[in-house]
């Protein structure tokens, strides 16, 4: 993976660095599993980055390990030309090869039910506070348990988008 053009990525689709610096937190973490990170390339360059690991959902007491897809961005100049979903067809393709249960981001409703995503209250699952139960959304994937219920716990390395997720969301990245 080209660490400087994923972080470029990220930067280019996002208001802030946040992004990018989770990219580089997750990676110096134990949480960083390289199958797991996808890039998008067009003509050589990387115009997507996708990238999952694992938090915890907290169920009575009780640590589930679940992936959470952040971040996932294209470059705003390789927009609406299909990139975002091959590159989430790629993930949810890759979480549900590997025996995950389901797949957890933060993101906008009205683009990611296109790919199964639903909002994880459905599912018993709840965000971390204070975030808003409207922005959490979960996919199912064959591995699924239906009673794996309970709170998302970011890992530590998620500190450095924390108070972008408590925040309203800004138009898409990755459409």
């Amino acid at each position: 993976m080209d660490a400087a053009a994923v972080h470029a990525v990220h930067l280019a689709a996002f208001p802030t660095a946040a992004e990018a610096e989770l990219v580089a937190s997750i990676r110096a973490s134990g949480l960083y599993i390289p199958d797991f990170s996808i890039v998008a390339e067009l003509e050589g360059r990387v115009v997507g980055h996708a990238l999952m690991s694992h938090a915890d959902l907290d169920h009575h007491g009780v640590r589930l390990p679940v992936l959470v897809l952040a971040p996932f961005a294209v470059h705003p100049a390789s927009r609406g030309r299909g990139t975002g979903t091959a590159l989430m067809h790629e993930c949810l393709g890759r979480a549900d090869h590997a025996g995950e249960p389901l797949v957890l981001l933060v993101g906008h409703p009205g683009y990611y039910p296109r790919f199964g995503f639903a909002p994880a209250g459905r599912y018993g699952i709840r965000p971390p506070e204070p975030m808003s139960d409207a922005v959490l959304l979960a996919k199912r994937l064959s591995g699924y348990d239906p009673t794996w219920r309970g709170q998302l716990r970011y890992p530590a390395a998620f500190e450095v988008v924390m108070d972008d997720l408590e925040r309203p969301l800004p138009p898409s990245a990755s459409s």
